[in-house]
């Protein structure tokens, strides 16, 4: 009997320690799956933070003559080169610096009024915010064209740019080089609302058919080669239409010989210098005239001879005293 209870509390003992060591075991295991665990998730979420930001190859100076892009800030800048790079490439999906949908689709439309030759895409697109541990902005523009097609049409828009600008004077000031391109545009397209493209430069450059933002375009595309400054306006008409237009910055001394076809204005400017003129000319002629009283009466005594004539040249009264 005592030999079985001897037996028995040796097994139980074993048993004890097995249970003990097994327990050791188990606690041991859950500690280190534990941390195991936690050390995994440290890497996904790390990796989940990783944002495929759109990589920049394109430097700041190639932008300093870019209106809106110098009315940025530092953040807003690095946004704008995102995007660049990343329509220049036709990408689907551009991460961008940015935790403002909105900001991110203005300042989209800014580079699209910076980039004439940008035709591929129009300014549409869709940009959504993600907040994480660090936000961003997914932008996806609208392209019309593969980047195949864009890389066809836009070798045609070359060859014609260089075809229209070969025969400028090359010693052109900046004054006559915006004359030239401006009266090319006017003289090689048509203005058609239903033409194709009509948002863009291959409508002028390759259909020959466009309208006001065409034109604008294919004139800042022009100038900027020639290194003119020439930015893209849009707004409103007096009507209330929406309408498009150039900003250009020229310093020109003008010699006004009012010769027919040296300089261009507007009717409704043309008529206001008309007038003015006109005051000008009819003042000029009373002081002359006045002028010629005063001379005759103070020295009628000294002069031999006086002739007073018109100068139909300059369009003026004056003495000459023979």
């Amino acid at each position: 009997m005592k030999r079985r209870l001897r037996v028995y509390r040796k097994r139980r003992k074993k048993k004890m320690m097995v249970l003990i060591l097994v327990c050791i075991v188990l606690l041991g295991t859950a500690a280190a799956e534990r941390m195991g665990y936690l050390d995994l998730e440290q890497i996904i979420s790390k990796k989940q933070e990783e944002v495929p930001y759109q990589k920049v190859s394109k430097t700041e100076e190639e932008n300093t003559e870019k209106y809106y892009y110098q009315q940025l800030t530092e953040e807003q800048r690095q946004v704008y080169l995102e995007i660049l790079e990343g329509v220049r490439n036709h990408t689907e999906d551009i991460y961008v610096h940015d935790a403002d949908a909105d900001e991110t689709n203005q300042i989209f439309q800014k580079l699209m009024k910076d980039q004439p030759d940008i035709f591929w895409c129009d300014g549409t697109a869709t940009a959504t915010t993600h907040k994480s541990t660090e936000s961003y902005t997914v932008l996806k523009p609208k392209y019309f064209y593969t980047a195949e097609e864009s890389q066809t049409m836009q070798t045609e828009i070359t060859q014609a740019a260089e075809k229209w600008l070969a025969d400028l004077d090359a010693d052109a000031d900046d004054y006559h080089k915006i004359l030239y391109v401006y009266e090319k545009i006017v003289d090689e397209v048509d203005y058609d609302e239903s033409a194709p493209d009509n948002q863009n430069i291959y409508s002028v450059f390759v259909n020959r058919k466009s309208v006001c933002a065409g034109y604008s375009k294919a004139t800042q595309y022009l100038l900027e080669k020639l290194g003119v400054f020439c930015t893209y306006v849009t707004g409103k008409t007096t009507e209330g239409g929406s309408h498009a237009w150039n900003l250009v910055n020229v310093t020109v001394i003008i010699i006004m010989s009012i010769q027919r076809g040296e300089i261009r204005y507007s009717n409704r400017k043309k008529e206001k210098i008309r007038q003015k003129s006109q005051i000008l000319r009819i003042i000029g002629q009373i002081l002359a005239m006045i002028t010629c009283v005063v001379m005759i009466r103070n020295y009628s005594r000294r002069i031999s001879r006086i002739k007073i004539c018109r100068c139909h040249s300059v369009e003026r009264w004056t003495v000459i005293i023979m």
